[in-house]
């Protein structure tokens, strides 16, 4: 059995990893990178389909490098909604 200290210990090497990974890639542009590209691509302008903007495979391959590098899971395309686009930025109640 670990003491508390070695448990401290283990605890900081498994989590550090991650979170440099996730600072590293907050640096460049991380989630954001997303909103980026949007507001690139429309200028401002207002827009009726988000994936005439940024197709879902698009945004999918950025966000799943992302949730890769925080070593976290990806929510799941709920079938019942309107868009997949939905799982990523509406959150369930």
């Amino acid at each position: 059995m670990m003491t508390r200290r070695e448990a401290l210990k283990h605890y900081d090497t498994q989590r550090r990893e991650t979170a440099n990974r996730v600072v590293l890639a907050n640096r460049g542009d991380g989630p954001e990178v997303v909103r980026r590209i949007v507001e690139e691509r429309t200028a401002g302008q207002r827009f009726d389909d988000i994936e005439q903007v940024l197709p879902y495979a698009e945004a999918d391959a950025i966000f799943s490098e992302y949730h890769r590098l925080a070593g976290m899971q990806r929510p799941q395309h709920d079938a019942t909604q309107t868009s997949p686009f939905a799982s990523v930025f509406i959150q369930s109640a």
